[in-house]
């Protein structure tokens, strides 16, 4: 908006010099005129010394008049160069905000239609858990008679539960993660909405 306030600034500036400049040519074209019948003198009685006369005086009125036209076209011709310029200035700026306001549209409605995928609920965890337990309940009944399957048994068992609190943490590492692409969408959701309200109130289309 303020490069296209420039140029329209510039524009009217334009037209004004060649009105500046037309007037002042007009006046140095009365002027001369003026000079010119002040200083014929018929009553000297040579014709052709009053013609020569008249003839270098009216070089100055022409002079003027030709400063008075050429400023006027300048200021028109340059008037009307800028006046095209900042109009496709304007259109391309236009056709910018419209392909970028519908770039952010398009944007905001993929993320929109973004589901975060639930991690799948790990139910084996609860089945080694309850496998742990009976092992420790077979080693507590009788697993005592042969203390090597006793060992193992409790090896496994300590094994089994280590798993278990693995698998745990790792589920509660992802939930936490999709918690949190959940929120950078929803926050970029919003940033480019409030862009797009922005350029909506800008006016451009």
């Amino acid at each position: 908006d303020e490069s296209r306030d420039t140029s329209r600034y510039l524009v009217g500036l334009l037209v004004f010099l060649g009105l500046l400049g037309t007037f002042w040519g007009l006046l140095n074209t009365i002027g001369s005129i003026r000079e010119t019948i002040d200083s014929l003198d018929p009553g000297t009685g040579d014709a052709a010394a009053v013609l020569e006369s008249l003839k270098a005086g009216l070089s100055a009125p022409l002079a003027g008049m030709g400063t008075a036209f050429s400023s006027s076209l300048f200021g028109l011709s340059g008037s009307l160069v800028l006046g095209f310029l900042d109009l496709q200035a304007g259109r391309a700026q236009t056709r910018f905000y419209t392909e970028l306001e519908n770039w952010l549209s398009s944007v905001t409605d993929l993320s929109s239609d973004i589901v975060v995928a639930e991690p799948p609920r790990v139910e084996s965890s609860d089945e080694i858990r309850v496998l742990s337990e009976r092992l420790r309940s077979m080693q507590e009944n009788g697993g005592g008679a042969n203390p090597r399957v006793a060992t193992a048994m409790a090896n496994l068992a300590d094994g089994i539960s280590g798993l278990v609190k693995n698998m745990r943490s790792e589920q509660q590492i992802m939930r936490d993660w999709v918690e949190a692409q959940s929120d950078e969408q929803k926050a970029m959701r919003n940033t480019l909405e409030k862009i797009a309200d922005a350029l909506k109130k800008t006016g451009v289309h």
